[in-house]
């Protein structure tokens, strides 16, 4: 499962072209992977086909995101603006999201913790529930300072900053494009 997801995370770059029919529903699998693009929907639909085709369940999941507010669990309508993945587990539904370039399997974007979603089985039900919210210690920072004070004053050193969760997945979004931040 681990490589079919980090290949549509890292193989299909996420492009969100959102016209005419395209703003609901995806393209084609096979346009993707020729392509090697697609929006979230596309992504997800793409991750779903590899998934069955080495016969693991996964269905949709359609939600709002955490920065777009709260979606009344009452009447939802067209209130969601993401499409990811469930994979059924006997404890629970285990969540991804192939948009998330560099969010590793078994953890969710900031986005997407902990909001309402919309889980669409084969059998046409489709469960509400919400996705899961990390706990605090996965979105952390440790820093370090290894430093040398000279006879004259001068200071010298090193520091390094490790980062695990959010921050983690926003600075390697960065290194790789740090015009677009």
């Amino acid at each position: 499962m681990c490589s079919l997801y980090e290949f549509t995370q890292k193989k299909i770059r996420y492009v969100a072209v959102e016209l005419g029919l395209g703003s609901f529903q995806p393209h084609f699998n096979g346009e993707v992977l020729q392509h090697r693009y697609g929006d979230c929907k596309d992504k997800a639909s793409l991750l779903i086909a590899l998934l069955r085709s080495v016969d693991l369940s996964a269905y949709p999941v359609l939600l709002r995101t955490r920065d777009e507010g709260k979606m009344d669990r009452d009447s939802p309508s067209l209130s969601f603006n993401h499409m990811i993945v469930a994979v059924p587990r006997p404890e629970g539904y285990l969540f991804v999201d192939p948009t998330a370039e560099w969010t590793p399997l078994g953890e969710l974007p900031w986005p997407d913790q902990g909001v309402l979603a919309l889980v669409v089985r084969d059998d046409g039900v489709a469960d509400v529930t919400e996705t899961p919210l990390a706990s605090p210690d996965l979105n952390r920072r440790r820093h370090a300072v290894e430093a040398r004070l000279a006879l004259n004053g001068d200071l010298e050193g090193i520091t390094t900053i490790d980062f695990w969760g959010s921050d983690r997945d926003a600075m390697n979004e960065l290194r790789e494009n740090p015009t677009t931040s």
